[in-house]
């Protein structure tokens, strides 16, 4: 237990920071009240400035050697412990004269007790509530912070990760473009109000917050009233007291850090980050396998725009479904090209992926950012709550060194397969390797936002025709996970399914290269590949790629420009397009290339 005398210490430096004599700030020019009585009742000197230097040492911002100040942090902190003063007031503590220091008007010029020693970028941390992506764009301006932000765009809220309980100190830095500004500052309900009258910038404090447990707190700020078109330019969220500069250590099961929210990286972590399951394929051993099974259910209410949820993952790319908007969906199937690139313009010909054979209602095109490759999709209007499943087949060919790659999608409510495409990749011979799912959000103004996938009855068969059910997987998460920019990811088996779930701001999370297993279901796919629709053999195509150079009869068939047409009288060097007279575009599912 502490003596008096001790108690009477850690109150003299809370008193002579209020005062601003430790180096923090000394533009109070008021004293609370209550925090000079409840400083008179503990006995402590609040005039004592040489005391307060004598226990402090110095200044934070005077301190360059790391150890030491990580102890002056830690002795900031304790003024916060709850302790009694003495035995004649019993209900005075710490936290008292700390509370009461609060509720001077901090936006006057009032002095925090505790340093603000963390500063939280609005950039990759803060997001619109009403998650309006045109709105997140011209409001969080990257590298710079939030500007341009009008009442009519409602409330932004910013995410901050707190190693421990306790008050928490919040100040905003930033300015009124015009006259003034009234924000109010809500965390866990708590709510307060902060004025801006500056076009200058300044830092306003909003005050301190009871947090009651560590992990991601919300910090929401909506404008209230302001006499200009734009409410406030925000450079910084700073925080400060127990709550945020509580002494860490990470442990080897991934506990609490330092990292309390994104500080480089904004884009991927704005983002959010990506989970992925691996299926154990071990059991295979060294056969060819040629098709990979898999069943995808989508929780209702976990599909915001934005999140790609990918079902039959193979080495050279992936298919599964898409959210694009609020009033489209994608069933997605893309291939790589072996041309290391992320603009596809940039692709020789010679490396591009072929589009082989399609259904009529697939769109083809290309894909760039994160590599590059041929990308095909149907808009298709999936829904929530139902389980679909994906067949997926890679067959080499190795006499002209190429691979087909070819994807199918069953949709339960029309109770039939869907073709969607067959895709060629040069300059490479390969069966089904790696197969896996991952869950993504591809749109960084979305990344408040939680999403959840469950993936059931995994199989795989071989060019043999032998079929094997793979129930074991590996958890694993992308560098934004690992790098622990952000730690709202999580995934374990659900209902007998591999379950996973990124964003949100969540604070369980899973340790990636987690290993998981589920029980066996027996319920083959066996019967399922009698029902895919007949694939016309990409060798016996109806129709010839179009040539510039090539003199065509009527009724000759061609492919040019992911179209089949058709000649309706001789001709030659006449492209295939919308002036051209001697082409009729038409549909044919035997007509590819």
């Amino acid at each position: 237990m502490r003596s008096a005398q001790q108690i009477k210490i850690k109150l003299s430096l809370v008193v002579c920071l209020f005062l601003g004599a430790c180096g923090v700030d000394s533009t109070v020019s008021e004293v609370s009240p209550d925090v000079i009585e409840a400083s008179a009742r503990s006995d402590v000197l609040v005039s004592d400035v040489d005391t307060c230097l004598e226990n402090l040492g110095r200044t934070l911002d005077d301190i360059t050697d790391p150890a030491l100040r990580e102890a002056r942090e830690a002795e900031f902190g304790q003024c916060a412990d709850k302790l009694a003063i003495d035995e004649t007031a019993p209900d005075t503590s710490a936290y008292d004269i700390v509370s009461a220091a609060n509720s001077v008007d901090m936006g006057r010029g009032g002095l925090p007790l505790w340093p603000v020693t963390v500063h939280i970028p609005p950039v990759g941390n803060t997001f619109m509530r009403d998650t309006n992506p045109a709105a997140h764009q011209r409001i969080m301006l990257d590298g710079i912070g939030v500007r341009k932000w009008t009442l009519k765009d409602g409330p932004i809220d910013t995410y901050v990760r707190l190693p421990s309980a306790g008050p928490l100190l919040v100040t905003l830095t930033g300015k009124a473009p015009s006259g003034f500004s009234v924000l109010k500052v809500t965390i866990n309900g708590q709510s307060s109000e902060v004025t801006f009258e500056d076009t200058a910038n300044q830092e306003v404090s909003a005050g301190t917050f009871d947090i009651s447990q560590a992990g991601y707190t919300k910090i929401e700020i909506e404008g209230i009233e302001s006499s200009g078109s734009v409410l406030v330019d925000i450079d910084a969220i700073n925080i400060g007291g127990p709550a945020a500069i509580a002494s860490l250590t990470a442990d080897a099961n991934g506990g609490w850090d330092s990292n309390y929210f994104v500080t480089s990286e904004f884009y991927w972590g704005q983002r959010g980050p990506s989970t992925h399951f691996n299926y154990d394929m071990s059991k295979v051993g060294t056969q060819n396998v040629e098709w990979a099974y898999n069943e995808v259910t989508v929780p209702v209410g976990s599909d915001p725009v934005g999140t790609y949820f990918m079902v039959n993952g193979f080495a050279e790319g992936y298919s599964g479904m898409q959210v694009n908007s609020l009033t489209e969906r994608r069933i997605l199937f893309s291939v790589w090209s072996p041309f290391a690139t992320d603009d596809p313009a940039t692709i020789p010909e010679a490396q591009k992926i072929r589009v082989i054979a399609k259904n009529p209602i697939t769109y083809s095109g290309e894909f760039g950012h994160e590599g590059s490759g041929g990308q095909t999709y149907i808009k298709y209007p999936w829904k929530a709550g139902l389980t679909y499943k994906f067949l997926t087949r890679i067959k080499p060919n190795e006499t002209d060194h190429y691979t087909d790659y070819s994807t199918y999608f069953y949709d339960p409510v029309v109770n039939k397969w869907i073709f969607i495409s067959t895709l060629r990749r040069p300059g490479i011979t390969t069966w089904y390797k790696k197969f896996h799912s991952f869950l993504e959000n591809f749109d960084k103004t979305q990344g408040a936002l939680n999403r959840k996938v469950m993936y059931g009855n995994q199989w795989v068969r071989t060019d043999t025709g032998k079929l094997y059910e793979l129930t074991g997987g590996t958890f694993t998460t992308d560098p934004t996970g690992r790098s622990r920019r952000r730690l709202d990811y999580f995934g374990h088996v659900e209902d007998n399914q591999f379950f996973l779930s990124i964003d949100g701001f969540f604070n369980t999370f899973t340790k990636h290269n987690t290993k998981f297993l589920r029980a066996a279901t027996g319920h083959s796919p066996e019967a399922e590949f009698a029902r895919l629709p007949v694939l016309a053999d990409p060798s016996k195509s109806a129709c010839v790629a179009w040539s510039g150079t090539t003199a065509y009869q009527g009724g000759a068939r061609v492919w040019y420009n992911d179209k089949a047409w058709s000649a309706q009288w001789w001709t030659r060097h006449e492209t295939p397009g919308a002036t051209a007279t001697a082409w009729r575009e038409i549909t044919d599912p035997s007509c590819h290339h």
